[in-house]
């Protein structure tokens, strides 16, 4: 693994954010990955914001703009989007080397085809690296905890990403069996404005349900309930309306989702035949 821990940036081009970590400073880019796009009356489409910016635009635009996200699922869904993405976050990384004499190593998700590689690859070309170096997300996910991959012990891995989950067992070196789960981060947030919507008759944004499942989201059947005042829309009246929301409430919303991934590491542990350590 030595080539990747002297490569000049790690990045994790994700569904939900990208983020670019260097040895020496850390994380220096940390932004959602949305691009904020303008149509024009010549049918072509101009990039308005990217990153933060474009997020805050989320449910406050025009009928001329909409919120793409270059990645779908963890895949490259639009490969000219995803470079911009890239150039964007370089940008804020404010790395003091030219783009071309930089190498890239990028985290891609175990599931992946050869096209989807091939497209992060295109992307971080074309944002302007010099060499790029593909890694499986779970064994960067491992190496950044500390774990020593090399044992030839069994290490569960779950990663909720934004689109998928991923559910992997790393050993010597290597990825030994993985489950992708078609939800992340994004369908917790929908199964949360879906029950508010329900119980309350309280219609909230995407953001403000990013924000109540960050704040407030625990399983945990005994814990001590939080509260939150929530500003939304009367579903019925549609006038804007405050409502406390409970720790509670955001469990009811999301146990569904965990059972599911619950269920995906006891297959995996199934499948997989390791000693205890």
């Amino acid at each position: 693994m030595g080539k990747y821990l002297t490569t000049d940036l790690a990045i994790n081009l994700g569904t939900a954010n990208t983020v670019i970590y260097t040895r020496r400073q850390g994380v220096v880019a940390h932004e959602p990955s949305v691009v904020a796009m303008q149509e024009r009356l010549n049918g072509s489409r101009v990039a308005l914001h990217v990153g933060q910016a474009a997020k805050a635009m989320i449910g406050r635009t025009s009928e001329q703009v909409s919120i793409v996200r270059p990645l779908h699922e963890g895949a490259v869904a639009d490969c000219d989007l995803a470079q911009m993405m890239l150039q964007h976050c370089l940008q804020k990384a404010g790395s003091r080397k030219k783009l071309h004499s930089l190498r890239f190593v990028l985290g891609v998700p175990a599931q992946c085809t050869a096209i989807e590689r091939r497209a992060v690859i295109e992307a971080a070309r074309a944002a302007g690296a010099r060499g790029v170096y593909l890694i499986y997300e779970p064994l960067a996910v491992a190496l950044g905890e500390g774990l020593d991959i090399r044992e030839p012990y069994g290490r569960m891995i779950v990663d909720i990403g934004g689109g998928t989950t991923n559910v992997s067992v790393v050993s010597v070196g290597g990825l030994v069996y993985n489950k992708t789960l078609l939800q992340g981060g994004e369908a917790m947030d929908e199964a949360i404005i879906a029950a508010l919507k329900r119980k309350y008759h309280l219609d909230i944004g995407i953001q403000t349900a990013e924000q109540l499942k960050i704040e407030l989201g625990n399983v945990l059947p005994h814990c001590t309930p939080q509260r939150l005042q929530v500003e939304g829309t009367d579903a019925a009246a549609h006038t804007p309306c405050l409502q406390q929301v409970t720790s509670h409430d955001i469990r009811d919303a999301l146990i569904d989702s965990i059972h599911t991934i619950i269920d995906a590491m006891r297959e995996v542990m199934g499948q997989t035949t390791f000693h205890r350590i």
